[in-house]
């Protein structure tokens, strides 16, 4: 069992009844989004959450980092964390279509990241990548970029 347990009917209540995400999805901004999507949507993080980030919880804090020739080794636990989140397109998830992202309102974005980093914030730092290149898309220099 895992140690995580998300509150979707929080977030939902959060989502829809307090920010009112249902007055501006479906338009032309977020024209694939509804809010049935948004739930269902929510529902597959948190399964990701608690399932695949969870399971590595207890390796990623207590089994040492190696180097072995010249490489920085991670468990096999947190490496399958890690490509469940990439295998299922969640590195495009909140990206914008520029970078071939499937954009979300800000706040759904905050709701999957709250789930994913509290189920275990050392693998989301490693399957972030993402995050880190849409900040350097919205704000570096042409260089940087």
């Amino acid at each position: 069992m895992s140690h995580y347990k998300a509150n979707l009917r929080d977030m939902e209540f959060n989502l829809f009844e307090v920010h009112r995400i249902q007055d501006y999805i479906g338009g032309d901004q977020w024209a694939d989004l509804d809010q049935d999507t948004v739930k269902d949507t929510l529902k597959e993080v948190e399964r990701l959450a608690r399932e695949d980030f969870a399971a590595s919880y207890v390796d990623q804090d207590r089994v040492p980092l190696e180097l072995i020739d010249g490489e920085v080794e991670i468990p096999e636990s947190v490496k399958s964390s890690v490509r469940a989140f990439k295998e299922g397109g969640w590195a495009r998830f909140s990206l914008p279509e520029e970078m071939g992202g499937f954009p979300v309102p800000n706040t759904m974005f905050w709701a999957a990241q709250e789930m994913l980093l509290a189920a275990n914030t050392t693998v989301h730092f490693y399957a972030g990548g993402s995050l880190f290149a849409r900040g350097l898309f919205e704000e570096g220099t042409d260089e940087q970029k």
